[in-house]
């Protein structure tokens, strides 16, 4: 994640308000344009990668859904990648973008496709009650068409309702 690209915000200390949107509290205002370079992180026990930074964008796979299992027998299909186990036992899996893509909510609580002005929090961040970011695969980056992207995460996406702009699930 040293990617002179990449921005990054310290958090500081282990995390212990983490609000609905699983962010922290206390984030400076204009925060998605705050972030600094890897190499500006002073030891501290919570950091996040900010997405869109350098085409970046994360695949955030919740272990809680009931569609997990099938998620990530989905993503299995894509290039492997650098990927990071969550606290909770689900998957940060990074990928650069190739084409154009938007920010998705997945249904069902499945994840989310993080690709602008949203963060994730990095290896080695704790989280209130223990929790751990650890390193599942320490591989490189890998380079992620948009187009086969949206394909594989299609039977997981949410449609926006064209009558109250609503998120529903397909």
């Amino acid at each position: 994640l040293q990617n002179s690209a990449f921005r990054f915000l310290q958090l500081g200390g282990i995390i212990l308000g983490v609000d609905g949107k699983k962010f922290p509290k206390g984030l400076p205002s204009g925060w998605p344009d705050k972030g600094v370079p890897f190499d500006q992180i002073s030891d501290s026990t919570a950091y996040a990668v900010l997405c869109g930074h350098g085409n970046l964008i994360v695949i955030d796979a919740d272990s809680k859904s009931q569609q997990h299992a099938e998620l990530i027998a989905a993503l299995a299909t894509l290039p492997p990648t650098f990927t990071v186990r969550t606290q909770a036992g689900g998957q940060h899996r990074y990928y650069f973008r190739d084409g154009e893509l938007h920010n998705h909510t997945l249904a069902n609580g499945a994840g989310e496709l993080r690709v602008q002005n949203q963060m994730v929090f990095c290896p080695g961040s704790q989280v209130q009650g223990g929790g751990e970011y650890t390193i599942l695969n320490d591989a490189l980056i890998a380079t992620i068409g948009g187009q086969r992207l949206m394909e594989v995460l299609a039977p997981f996406l949410k449609e926006i309702s064209t009558e109250n702009g609503q998120d529903m699930p397909k």
